[in-house]
């Protein structure tokens, strides 16, 4: 089968609302794109479609698991991700529907560790941006870095392209402040908002935010989106009060594999 039909039948698959997995885009190119990348392992076998996303972050493994969709026993499926995950020990990352109550218990009875995350609609913005983007790495990205490890985990917000932005805001030659942008196609994504403690409640979230917003409709996109979650209850009140639309409450799990 050609990475295409593959990519197809994930998309097939993932119209299924109750074992929608929001890690597949919407579109085919990006879903060829994302399977194409090295790491990645699809399995694909009757009743059962996954695909195992591979990657270090700060020096431990990880995998994204794509699904599982299909019929076949959750225990089961958890035997194949087992069987073919090149690294150990790793961690197991699913995000699913909130409906998928089966996917749920079955994690819950092994330990995982979940939460709820809300993806958020983001609308376009036609206005002059308040903080610049940038698409080369500045000269104090080891600035962002640091605040970045305050917050979240991973190394992505250090890759800066035309395509993946970095908006940085600051203070007295201090950077107090970053957004992270991704767009693929006509898909925009907000990936990351920080900002340091002690410049907290001067309106910079707001400020970043919105320059996402504003250059990312400058590039043409037709849909722009994030993922929050339900620990970060300050940035749901502030995404309200910029106007985006909750569109989903998922879930996403923590499972290590030893």
């Amino acid at each position: 089968m050609t990475i295409a039909e593959q990519a197809a039948a994930f998309l097939q698959a993932n119209r299924d609302t109750t074992q929608k997995c929001p890690y597949i885009a919407d579109s085919l190119a990006e879903v060829k794109q994302d399977l194409s990348n090295p790491g990645v392992i699809i399995l694909q076998a009757p009743d059962l479609l996954m695909a195992l996303d591979q990657y270090r972050v700060d020096g431990k493994w990880e995998v994204e698991v794509w699904g599982p969709f299909g019929a076949r026993p959750l225990e089961e499926a958890f035997y194949e991700i087992q069987q073919h995950v090149t690294h150990r020990p790793i961690q197991l990352h699913f995000f699913y529907t909130s409906k998928n109550h089966k996917m749920t218990t079955w994690l819950q009875s092994h330990g995982a560790v979940l939460t709820g995350e809300t993806i958020w609609k983001v609308p376009l913005l036609k206005e002059k941006l308040q903080v610049a983007a940038l698409e080369s790495v500045p000269k104090d990205l080891n600035q962002v870095i640091a605040l970045h490890h305050q917050l979240f985990t991973g190394e992505e917000v250090a890759i800066v392209t035309p395509n993946h932005p970095l908006f940085v805001m600051r203070q007295q030659g201090q950077v107090v402040g970053y957004a992270s942008a991704e767009q693929v196609g006509t898909i925009g994504r907000l990936l990351y908002v920080a900002v340091r403690e002690s410049a907290r409640h001067q309106g910079i979230a707001a400020q970043l935010c919105r320059s996402v917003q504003a250059d990312l409709t400058r590039r043409g996109v037709e849909n722009i989106t994030l993922v929050q979650s339900e620990k970060a209850i300050a940035a749901g009140d502030l995404y309200r009060s910029l106007g985006y639309q909750p569109l989903s409450t998922d879930i996403s799990a923590i499972l290590w594999c030893d």
